[in-house]
Protein backbone atom coordinates (compact mmCIF):
# COMPACT_ATOMS: atom_id res chain seq x y z
CA UNK A 1 0.00 0.00 0.00
CA UNK A 2 1.47 3.44 -1.02
CA UNK A 3 -0.08 6.89 -0.15
CA UNK A 4 0.71 10.25 -0.89
CA UNK A 5 -0.60 12.61 1.63
CA UNK A 6 -0.78 16.48 0.95
CA UNK A 7 -1.87 18.62 3.68
CA UNK A 8 -4.27 20.77 2.31
CA UNK A 9 -6.61 24.29 3.00
CA UNK A 10 -9.18 22.42 0.77
CA UNK A 11 -9.56 19.69 -1.55
CA UNK A 12 -12.47 18.53 -3.74
CA UNK A 13 -13.21 15.92 -6.40
CA UNK A 14 -15.45 15.72 -9.73
CA UNK A 15 -16.52 13.17 -11.54
CA UNK A 16 -18.62 14.25 -15.07
CA UNK A 17 -18.44 17.81 -13.78
CA UNK A 18 -20.14 17.06 -10.50
CA UNK A 19 -18.41 17.71 -7.19
CA UNK A 20 -18.70 14.57 -5.47
CA UNK A 21 -16.31 15.15 -2.25
CA UNK A 22 -14.98 17.93 -0.93
CA UNK A 23 -13.28 19.04 1.71
CA UNK A 24 -11.69 21.90 3.75
CA UNK A 25 -8.85 22.00 6.34
CA UNK A 26 -7.19 18.62 6.70
CA UNK A 27 -5.16 16.02 4.08
CA UNK A 28 -5.78 14.95 0.70
CA UNK A 29 -4.63 11.57 0.13
CA UNK A 30 -3.97 9.32 -2.95
CA UNK A 31 -4.07 5.54 -2.08
CA UNK A 32 -2.43 2.68 -4.01
CA UNK A 33 -3.07 -1.07 -3.29
CA UNK A 34 -0.69 -3.89 -3.77
CA UNK A 35 -2.20 -7.36 -4.19
CA UNK A 36 -0.27 -8.58 -1.03
CA UNK A 37 -1.81 -5.79 1.44
CA UNK A 38 -3.94 -7.39 4.24
CA UNK A 39 -6.45 -5.82 6.52
CA UNK A 40 -3.39 -5.10 9.04
CA UNK A 41 -1.94 -3.20 6.27
CA UNK A 42 -4.92 -0.60 5.95
CA UNK A 43 -5.12 -0.90 9.93
CA UNK A 44 -1.55 0.45 10.53
CA UNK A 45 -2.27 2.83 7.24
CA UNK A 46 -5.53 3.99 8.73
CA UNK A 47 -3.84 5.17 12.16
CA UNK A 48 -1.08 6.77 10.54
CA UNK A 49 -2.84 9.25 8.30
CA UNK A 50 -5.36 9.84 11.70
CA UNK A 51 -2.31 10.39 13.82
CA UNK A 52 0.45 11.85 12.18
CA UNK A 53 1.06 15.23 13.92
CA UNK A 54 1.59 17.04 10.88
CA UNK A 55 -0.11 20.69 11.47
CA UNK A 56 0.75 23.32 13.58
CA UNK A 57 -0.94 24.58 16.75
CA UNK A 58 -2.25 27.49 16.91
CA UNK A 59 0.16 29.73 18.28
CA UNK A 60 1.05 30.45 14.52
CA UNK A 61 4.24 28.45 14.90
CA UNK A 62 5.49 26.26 11.94
CA UNK A 63 5.93 23.39 13.82
CA UNK A 64 4.75 19.55 13.63
CA UNK A 65 2.59 19.67 16.45
CA UNK A 66 -1.14 18.72 16.05
CA UNK A 67 -2.45 15.32 14.16
CA UNK A 68 -5.47 14.92 12.07
CA UNK A 69 -7.54 14.24 14.88
CA UNK A 70 -6.67 16.78 17.47
CA UNK A 71 -7.91 19.41 15.02
CA UNK A 72 -10.47 17.70 13.86
CA UNK A 73 -9.47 17.48 10.39
CA UNK A 74 -10.84 15.94 7.04
CA UNK A 75 -9.53 13.73 4.68
CA UNK A 76 -10.35 13.10 1.28
CA UNK A 77 -9.04 9.23 -0.03
CA UNK A 78 -8.45 9.38 -3.82
CA UNK A 79 -7.78 5.77 -5.39
CA UNK A 80 -4.35 6.03 -7.83
CA UNK A 81 -3.06 2.73 -9.10
CA UNK A 82 -0.35 4.33 -10.76
CA UNK A 83 1.06 5.13 -7.44
CA UNK A 84 2.31 1.32 -7.76
CA UNK A 85 3.61 2.25 -11.44
CA UNK A 86 7.83 1.26 -12.08
CA UNK A 87 8.72 3.57 -14.31
CA UNK A 88 12.67 2.40 -14.48
CA UNK A 89 13.15 0.99 -18.00
CA UNK A 90 11.30 1.38 -21.18
CA UNK A 91 8.61 4.50 -21.91
CA UNK A 92 5.74 2.60 -20.83
CA UNK A 93 5.01 2.47 -17.31
CA UNK A 94 4.60 -1.20 -15.33
CA UNK A 95 2.09 -1.50 -13.05
CA UNK A 96 2.51 -5.05 -12.13
CA UNK A 97 2.77 -4.66 -8.37
CA UNK A 98 -0.88 -3.09 -8.55
CA UNK A 99 -3.52 -4.97 -6.65
CA UNK A 100 -5.78 -5.71 -9.87
CA UNK A 101 -9.19 -3.89 -9.93
CA UNK A 102 -11.24 -6.30 -9.15
CA UNK A 103 -9.04 -6.98 -5.68
CA UNK A 104 -8.37 -3.22 -5.16
CA UNK A 105 -12.02 -2.14 -5.41
CA UNK A 106 -12.70 -4.65 -2.16
CA UNK A 107 -9.53 -3.51 -0.42
CA UNK A 108 -10.54 0.29 -0.84
CA UNK A 109 -14.02 -0.59 0.41
CA UNK A 110 -12.59 -2.30 3.52
CA UNK A 111 -9.77 0.56 4.08
CA UNK A 112 -12.31 3.08 4.36
CA UNK A 113 -14.32 1.41 6.48
CA UNK A 114 -11.09 0.95 9.04
CA UNK A 115 -10.21 4.81 8.35
CA UNK A 116 -13.54 5.70 9.94
CA UNK A 117 -12.84 3.84 12.83
CA UNK A 118 -10.56 6.54 13.49
CA UNK A 119 -12.87 9.22 14.70
CA UNK A 120 -11.88 11.23 11.25
CA UNK A 121 -14.48 12.90 9.17
CA UNK A 122 -13.52 10.32 5.64
CA UNK A 123 -14.79 11.69 2.12
CA UNK A 124 -13.71 9.62 -1.20
CA UNK A 125 -13.69 9.82 -4.47
CA UNK A 126 -15.09 7.40 -7.01
CA UNK A 127 -13.54 4.44 -7.81
CA UNK A 128 -12.27 3.29 -11.03
CA UNK A 129 -13.44 6.62 -12.55
CA UNK A 130 -11.76 9.41 -14.44
CA UNK A 131 -11.67 12.35 -11.28
CA UNK A 132 -10.70 15.85 -11.38
CA UNK A 133 -9.15 16.61 -8.26
CA UNK A 134 -8.60 20.21 -6.80
CA UNK A 135 -6.50 21.09 -4.01
CA UNK A 136 -5.29 23.94 -1.94
CA UNK A 137 -1.55 22.74 -0.37
CA UNK A 138 -0.93 24.21 2.73
CA UNK A 139 3.07 24.73 2.98
CA UNK A 140 3.21 22.77 0.90
CA UNK A 141 3.64 19.79 3.20
CA UNK A 142 3.59 16.30 1.38
CA UNK A 143 4.68 13.13 2.86
CA UNK A 144 4.75 9.34 0.99
CA UNK A 145 3.71 6.75 3.30
CA UNK A 146 4.10 3.13 2.24
CA UNK A 147 3.58 -0.16 3.82
CA UNK A 148 4.78 -3.39 2.26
Amino acid sequence: MKVVLQRVNSASVTVNGQTIAAIRRGVLCYVSYAATDTEQTFTWMAAKIANLRIFPELDGKDRFDQSLREINGEVLIVSNFTLHADCRKGRRPDFIDAAPPQVASGFHTKFLEILRKCEVSVYDGQFGAHMRVLSENDGPVTFILEKE
